[in-house]
């Protein structure tokens, strides 16, 4: 499942609509359809706040229920050194995470 897929099972599961994760997270209704739809990428703060909407932070949205999240990292190593223990799936969002941040 898909870091989509699993925001709209979490739209679906709090009986959400479209328009209302639209309203409320502060994005329009056809910005969140043409993101639920797959059509393009979207940008990484609308995720974020679309995961605000919804109650959850985007650490959440990309960890596995077994995997822990990294509060902080003293050391570079310590990051090197978690990252390698995420899935490859995991993997492949935080890649996608760092470069949407700072591709503006």
């Amino acid at each position: 499942m898909d870091y989509i897929d699993k925001i709209d099972l979490q739209r679906v599961t709090k009986k959400m609509s479209i328009r209302a994760l639209g309203l409320i997270s502060n994005i329009p209704e056809t910005t969140v359809k043409s993101i639920l739809s797959k059509r393009g990428e979207p940008r990484v703060a609308s995720i974020d706040k679309i995961c605000s909407a919804l109650g959850f932070s985007l650490s959440q949205l990309f960890c596995e229920k077994d995997e822990v999240i990294v509060k902080s990292a003293d050391m570079p190593t310590d990051l090197i050194l978690a990252f390698a223990l995420l899935s490859e799936e995991a993997k492949g969002h935080v890649l996608w995470l760092a470069k949407n941040l700072f591709d503006r």
